[in-house]
């Protein structure tokens, strides 16, 4: 009778923990997939709308692991959205690989606190690129305009 108890014991604690596996394989198959995508979604838009739309940010893959708590973006970059010659300084700021690690997703739920333990970048490159209000442009035209080939050699050519 003993042996059976134990059986059945054993049984149900098994039958358990498979399903608390495959329940938790499930989740982070879902994170993975549509939540991630939802999540780049909304991350382009915040970049894009706190920076009133100067900047746009491009990414090839997130991955969340919550036992881990961290976050993986590969091919991160942040750049203006228009090209062209602006007037103000803009900046760029690539990175391989961009890790957030140890985060409190809690904190931030509740009480809309980002908690982050540590960030590693991969190969991080940051450039600025100056606007024209802080090195202007000599005006070439007008050096062009007054430019003839005849009168700067005419000299030369009289005297031969």
């Amino acid at each position: 009778m003993g042996r059976i108890v134990q059986s059945k014991t054993l049984r149900i604690i098994l039958y358990f923990s498979l399903f608390f596996v495959a329940f938790a394989v499930i989740i982070w198959i879902l994170l993975n997939v549509y939540f991630n995508k939802q999540i780049i979604k909304y991350v382009k838009e915040q970049v894009s709308e706190s920076s009133n739309d100067k900047y746009i940010l491009s990414l090839e893959g997130l991955s969340i692991n919550p036992w881990t708590q961290s976050i993986t973006i590969d091919n991160l970059i942040i750049a203006p959205s228009k090209n062209g010659v602006h007037p103000k300084a803009q900046y760029v700021f690539k990175a391989k690989t961009l890790r957030i690690i140890n985060f409190s997703i809690s904190s931030y739920f509740r009480k809309n606190d980002l908690i982050i333990e540590k960030l590693e970048c991969e190969e991080p490159q940051i450039s600025i690129f100056q606007g024209y209000e802080r090195y202007p442009q000599k005006n070439i035209d007008s050096v062009l305009d007054n430019f003839s080939i005849y009168s700067t050699f005419s000299k030369k050519l009289k005297l031969i």
